[in-house]
């Protein structure tokens, strides 16, 4: 089993999220980045982030891109 927020789950999160054609096509006309900070979490703070572009999600470990 997966450490909730450790980077093998991040790199799971993404894996489920960039092959699931249900949110793909839900997501089909979304342009957002999200960026989570938990602080205090089972292995210390830890920040990562959904992107959602035309219906490509990914999940990273840090922030995408920062806003301009």
């Amino acid at each position: 089993m997966l450490a909730f927020l450790s980077p093998a789950w991040i790199d799971a999160l993404d894996t489920a999220a960039s092959t699931d054609t249900t949110l793909a096509a839900a997501t089909g006309e979304l342009s957002l980045v999200v960026e989570q900070e938990v602080l205090g979490g089972p292995g210390g703070d830890v920040t990562f982030h959904v992107a959602f572009d035309h219906g490509a999600v990914r999940v990273g470990p840090v922030l995408a891109r920062r806003p301009p």
